[in-house]
């Protein structure tokens, strides 16, 4: 086999290294140019085709972590809403006596009113009951409730700028 390299040593005895056959290392220079255009190509398309669809992709991933934040907020609400009117409406009741076990004594024919011996201490103690059944409902209705949507609100903007941030 013929190299292509010569070798040949000047007056300082230094190697220098001559080529035989400058075709072949012309066409290597070329081949090797071409192939770093190619490969910057396709990583410029590559970073145009990708780049804008993880950009789409995260906003899209954001957008929907809002939307069920916002929506989780509104189950959230309308039910502690739901259970508040029940309450409400129990203890309304029982301020109008429907639900109260002595709201109405039992008459015979004879217009004579059925009690047990112990009526009087029940009667007096479903009273107490009542009565405080009665100032829950206003310590309930005069009362803020502790959690508020604006707050929650502000709270999430708040620490989505911080995870934005933090992603950058």
């Amino acid at each position: 086999t013929q190299s292509t390299w010569g070798y040949r040593t000047s007056k300082m005895k230094k190697p220098i290294y001559v080529e035989k056959n400058l075709g072949e290392l012309r066409f290597r220079e070329l081949s090797f140019g071409m192939h770093k255009k190619r490969i910057n190509n396709i990583q410029e398309i590559k970073k145009e085709h990708f780049a804008p669809r993880t950009d789409l992709l995260i906003s899209t991933i954001q957008d929907s972590k809002l939307r069920s934040h916002k929506f989780s907020l509104t189950v959230r609400e309308s039910n502690i809403n739901d259970y508040n009117a029940k309450v409400l409406r129990k203890l309304t009741e029982i301020s109008d006596g429907k639900l109260s076990y002595y709201g109405a004594a039992f008459k015979d024919a004879t217009g004579f009113f059925a009690k047990s011996l112990n009526f009087e201490a029940r009667k007096k103690e479903s009273e107490r009951i009542e009565r405080e059944n009665l100032a829950l409902a206003k310590r309930l209705l005069q009362k803020q409730s502790e959690f508020s949507k604006k707050t929650m609100d502000e709270d999430f903007l708040r620490i989505s700028k911080y995870k934005s941030q933090i992603l950058k």
